[in-house]
């Protein structure tokens, strides 16, 4: 078993939950109208994502596109398409919330891409600084 991997899937999960369980207590503030359904399926999406992150960190080059994925581009990268994702399959469920919001009227249910990008860039790079990334996570301990 690969130890380095294990505390990085361990790391990126709990604060994948951190930033869901924030969600989960933010979003009746600003959306008051929400399901539960909907704040519980936020929370395990948010730990879904840091799962995602915590994977991916083996990959510190993309094989494609030629470029260097250091935390900064891999967490924003995992962070935006999750959410865009989320956005494009819950997107008629938020966008009347968002319409009708306590804080931010009128917003676009597009922001959260960037705000998952944000997100993925904060887990990615609290777990890198952890555990490391790329070859040193295939070598374990």
């Amino acid at each position: 078993m690969n130890s380095l991997l294990m505390k990085r899937m361990v790391i990126g999960k709990s604060l994948g939950f951190l930033f869901g369980l924030i969600a989960f207590f933010v979003i009746p503030m600003v959306l008051p109208d929400v399901s539960m359904m909907m704040r519980a399926g936020v929370l395990l999406w948010y730990t879904m994502m840091g799962a995602m992150i915590a994977v991916f960190g083996v990959m510190d080059y993309h094989p494609i596109i030629k470029i260097q994925m250091n935390a900064w581009c891999r967490g924003a990268m995992i962070g935006a398409s999750m959410n865009f994702i989320l956005l494009l399959v819950a997107y008629d469920a938020l966008a009347p919330h968002l319409a009708t919001a306590t804080v931010f009227t009128d917003i676009s249910p597009f922001w959260l891409v960037l705000e998952g990008a944000v997100v993925g860039v904060i887990i990615d790079l609290i777990v890198t600084k952890k555990t490391g990334e790329g070859a040193v996570l295939c070598a374990g301990e």
